[in-house]
């Protein structure tokens, strides 16, 4: 018996939808660079299928979490006894689990107000330094044979530069305001203040905010928000960042972007950050 076309379609969509699952699951296993990788292809919808691009948004603010006593010795060391006790936490669990760290939803003693507190991974730099070894290593025989006129290790040092770089959470901090001074005056676009007092090199410490994913269509719905909306903005907002300033949000993916009820559009997480130089800029202008 032949099966039918629909019969084909339902078996391939189950199969890319086990093996999509199997990908996420090997690449959580193999550690917060591999996690990394995933979160990249999560919006590149043009080299994967749509079950594989859906499994991996998990990975954009989903990725297993570390020991919440772990994170609290983490803030204590960084901050120091009087620092960490400032912050009274909200919830004892993360609020969100991503490759290099995790936030949880505090509130500062001293103001009263919330914040979010972003703690970095246990040991995570030795272990970016492992991968990021292992896979030059293989990439180094793959550009000998690869037809690809673009080698692969150049891609992948500055990948591990960008990388390295996130993990100071100081300089995301500085990253954060610089992007506030050039862009938050635009209409509807938000960036969350820093808490200076309560940040160090592995802890972050900034202006809680209330919203949702725009992804998450339940939630948009139910907030009364359109998505049409936010796009707008964030379109602008890209432009502007990539013509006139040049510096720009390099993993602006849905978990990094926020819809407030007051219908801005809220950026997050200024680990990685590029700049644009003016002949580039002209270039896509001309184009």
């Amino acid at each position: 018996l032949r099966s039918s076309p629909d019969d084909d379609e339902a078996r391939k969509n189950a199969t890319d939808a086990r093996r999509a699952k199997q990908l996420r699951r090997a690449l959580i296993r193999l550690g917060p660079t591999y996690v990394k990788l995933g979160q990249v292809l999560s919006s590149r919808q043009d080299l994967l299928p749509d079950p594989y691009i859906e499994e991996l948004k998990t990975l954009q603010d989903a990725v297993p979490p570390f020991a919440d006593a772990i994170a609290r010795r983490t803030v204590e060391a960084d901050l120091g006894p009087s620092g960490a006790s400032q912050l009274e936490y909200v919830r004892s669990d993360p609020v969100a689990s991503a490759s290099l760290g995790q936030v949880y939803r505090c509130r500062d003693r001293a103001s009263g107000r919330e914040v979010a507190v972003k703690v970095q991974r246990p040991g995570i730099a030795a272990q970016i330094v492992l991968d990021m070894h292992l896979i030059r290593e293989l990439l180094l025989l793959v550009d000998k044979v690869s037809p690809l006129e673009q080698k692969l290790v150049p891609l992948l040092d500055e990948f591990a530069q960008r990388l390295f770089g996130e993990l100071d959470y100081r300089a995301e901090g500085e990253s954060a305001e610089k992007f506030e001074e050039l862009y938050g005056h635009m209409p509807k676009v938000r960036v969350p203040g820093i808490y200076w007092e309560a940040t160090a090199r592995r802890v972050l410490t900034m202006e809680w905010v209330d919203g949702v994913k725009m992804t998450d269509e339940a939630a948009m719905a139910e907030a009364g928000l359109e998505v049409v909306k936010f796009v707008d903005v964030g379109i602008e907002c890209t432009l502007r960042q990539l013509l006139e300033h040049g510096y720009f949000h390099a993993d602006p993916h849905p978990g990094n972007l926020l819809a407030t009820k007051e219908g801005e559009l809220c950026y997050l997480d200024f680990g990685m950050m590029s700049d644009a130089p003016q002949s580039a800029r002209y270039a896509i202008i001309n184009h």
